[in-house]
């Protein structure tokens, strides 16, 4: 017996059997006994303990559906601390994330990007638009589509019969105000388009085909701002996404299980960071290049109208002649021009499409629709509403994507491909203006700070609520977006616009989850043995969530209009938990016990990945002092700044002179509020009151230096945005 042992064979079965079961040992008992994988406790990014929630049931047959599917053949699951993962996908996974994970997803593959960290990189229509055609949205990507999630659309016989004959400009959107000026059409289409017309009319909530529209308010939503599919909630346009494709609720669940998956350690996702570049443009010292012009195109019923298509053609004709000419005469710009093409038909042509209508094969899944470069409507700039942006402008928008949209942030490509798609997006645009014109840019002063946060903030609530400003026409008196105007507010297009919803989307139903992570944010500031004693207070106990009162109260609390985490938590014994840090910590009216409430109140809404231009205080003041171009959100500049000693400039990249006056901050204009209040806080802060001729008491205020500053930072009080100081 021991001599057959001796043998090669058995000397190999045996330490075969010997380093199998050294590597189980390594890789699976051990590792099972060192770590409790069965806990669903994590890390955060903040260095706090978090619960990780049980999947809900959409989210567990979302995952049902993502191996049905064998996604994990391709993406992987686990973040692995070697090789800066970290810097490609986000933070290492953690073993309590995989709990409630049965199987277990991790996959050896990443013939795609690894998905662990994929809740809220994208918008859940990206998605959807994904998963029909990869190509839509990453014209690269080798994916199949999973055309079989989704179901054809009833009306979208309807839609595209009405879009192919009143769809004039060929973007994809029936607006009577751009572009479709409709006219009379052909004898032999004239009952097909009356037909036709009748169809995007039809306002009955059973029959409409314009089904995309905003959520109204109230009917228990969280966030108003987003668009939905209900038939009673249409927008007044038809578009090409209103006879998309329909995702089933296969597709839905899937969505909601990837926008679960990594998002249980906190708020990591932050948005990118980006100022405005400065740059000499290339183009300054040459002649302007031709533009298209929407006499070139025709669509709809005029496609029919020979002697319109006999001009388009011979619009078409001369501009490319032209063009042709101007790049001979500049062969570096045009090569310019060439470069900047390739990279927008590899990365931009999905959603843009060919000629940057935004009416590319994604747009029909995507509830904020693409940009109409061809219509100069850049949304968030340096100058205000009705002008051209600067070239920093869009390389900005480039750089850092548009939180809450489709639009994702392009900062992995080179800075000059960045510079070359800025060019090219400005070639496509058909208007007269001119870019870059900085008499136009708005003025900024310094972010200033009142010594007292409180007061800061009222005065910024009190200029929110100023006939002067309008804020609170559309947003409302709580900025929940349910102003007494907001409802007739339309874009450019002709459809309705909900303003912007600035509190944070939480219920009562998140807090008990929410109560227990602020106690560990506490504990974990002011450390343990402080808390304990902290823990205590009568103030702190009473905001124990119980029943449904107590909840209400607690978020209540959270937004910020209930008492000072310090109020509630004692402030002789705040002092005695801080000892000698509190002086440096509360210095100069900072309260870091004030920054856990609005952190723990974002913890689940992460209003930066959904304000599209940001949520930084020079975020908001860009929006705030320019409006958003294209929505009933108009420029302010002119309410904190005053224009004196104009001068005339000359602007070489305009070719012209043009009056540039020095700004002045206003310094005691009176303003009155839009609304009475009767609240002692704003009085506090600067509000009085007069009595007009009719005998009826208003409220006013004398605007100062800084006002501009306390309204940005009172916005990110709604948000909840915790306000970074010098010295923090």
């Amino acid at each position: 017996m021991l001599s057959k042992l001796e043998s090669p064979g058995a000397a190999a079965l045996l330490a075969g059997v010997v380093c199998y079961a050294f590597a189980f040992t390594a890789t699976i008992f051990l590792p099972a006994t060192l770590t409790n994988a069965d806990d669903p406790v994590v890390v955060g990014v903040d260095g706090v303990k978090r619960d990780v929630p049980a999947y809900t049931a959409e989210q567990q047959k979302g995952r049902e559906s993502y191996g049905k599917q064998v996604c994990f053949h391709c993406h992987s699951q686990f973040v692995r601390p070697v090789n800066e993962e970290d810097k490609r996908f986000g933070p290492v996974s953690q073993t309590g994330e995989y709990a409630w994970d049965l199987p277990h997803y991790f996959g050896t593959r990443r013939t795609g990007p690894d998905l662990h960290r994929e809740g809220g990189l994208r918008t859940d229509d990206w998605h959807l638009a994904h998963l029909y055609n990869p190509r839509f949205t990453v014209p690269l990507s080798v994916m199949p589509g999973f055309t079989w999630l989704f179901r054809d659309n009833p009306a979208a016989g309807d839609v595209r019969e009405a879009l192919s004959l009143l769809d004039t400009n060929g973007d994809g959107v029936i607006s009577t105000k751009i572009g479709d000026d409709g006219g009379a059409p052909p004898e032999a289409l004239a009952e097909r388009v009356r037909r036709a017309r009748v169809l995007v009319e039809n306002q009955d909530p059973l029959t409409r085909i314009d089904r995309r529209g905003v959520r109204p308010v109230g009917k228990g939503v969280v966030d108003s701002y987003a668009f939905t599919e209900e038939a009673e909630a249409g927008d007044g346009l038809v578009t090409d996404y209103d006879g998309g494709e329909l995702p089933d609720d296969e597709a839905r669940a899937l969505v909601t299980y990837l926008q679960r998956l990594g998002t249980t350690i906190g708020m990591w996702r932050k948005p990118v960071l980006a100022g405005t570049p400065p740059r000499p443009s290339p183009f300054d010292d040459a002649s302007p290049r031709p533009r298209m012009s929407d006499a070139m195109r025709v669509h709809g019923f005029h496609a029919s109208d020979a002697k319109r298509v006999e001009e388009a053609v011979k619009a078409r004709a001369a501009y490319a002649k032209a063009v042709a000419a101007w790049d001979a005469e500049n062969p570096l710009l045009a090569q310019r021009i060439g470069k900047g093409r390739e990279l927008y038909q590899r990365h931009c042509v999905g959603c843009h499409g060919e000629e940057g209508r935004g009416n590319g094969p994604a747009a029909r899944f995507l509830l904020v629709r693409p940009r109409d470069f061809t219509l100069g409507k850049f949304k968030f700039r340096s100058t205000p509403v009705g002008t051209l942006p600067l070239d920093g402008d869009l390389y900005r928008a480039l750089f850092r994507g548009l939180p809450g949209s489709s639009m994702p942030s392009w900062r992995e490509l080179a800075d000059e491909q960045l510079w070359l798609l800025v060019d090219y997006v400005k070639s496509l645009y058909e208007g007269e203006k001119g870019f870059n014109d900085r008499t136009k840019v708005t003025p900024t002063s310094p972010e200033r700070f009142d010594p007292e946060p409180s007061r800061e903030v009222m005065r910024g609530r009190a200029v929110f609520l100023s006939s002067a400003a309008q804020c609170y026409n559309c947003h409302g008196l709580e900025g929940r977006a349910d102003g007494p105007g907001w409802n007739t507010t339309t874009s450019d297009w002709g459809g309705v616009v909900r303003p912007r919803d600035f509190r944070p989307r939480i219920t009562a139903a998140d807090a008990d989850e929410l109560y227990a992570l602020m106690g560990r944010k506490l504990e974990r500031l002011v450390g343990a043995t402080a808390w304990t004693t902290l823990s205590q207070a009568e103030g702190w106990k009473a905001l124990a969530p119980k029943d449904d009162a107590t909840r209400q109260a607690f978020v209540k609390f959270l937004l910020g209009d209930g008492a000072r985490v310090r109020d509630v938590l004692g402030e002789d014994a705040v002092k005695a938990a801080f000892g000698d840090r509190f002086e440096a910590l509360f210095k100069r009216g900072d309260d870091p016990l004030d920054e856990v409430r609005m952190a723990t109140a974002t913890e689940k809404d992460q209003p930066a990945l959904r304000m599209r231009n940001g949520v930084t205080a020079s975020d908001l003041y860009r929006v705030v002092m320019n409006g958003i171009e294209g929505t009933g959100m108009k420029a302010t500049w002119d309410v904190f700044w005053s224009m004196e000693d104009p001068k005339l400039e000359w602007h070489k990249s305009l070719g012209r002179q043009d009056k540039r006056s020095n700004p002045v901050q206003v310094n005691g204009k009176d303003v009155k509020l839009s609304v009475v209040t009767k609240d002692p806080r704003l009085k506090e802060a600067g509000v009085y009151e007069k009595t007009n001729e009719k005998g009826e008491v208003e409220e006013w205020i004398k605007l100062q230096p800084g006002d501009d500053w306390a309204l940005v930072h009172y916005l990110q009080w709604l948000l909840c945005v915790p306000r970074e100081r010098s010295g923090n």
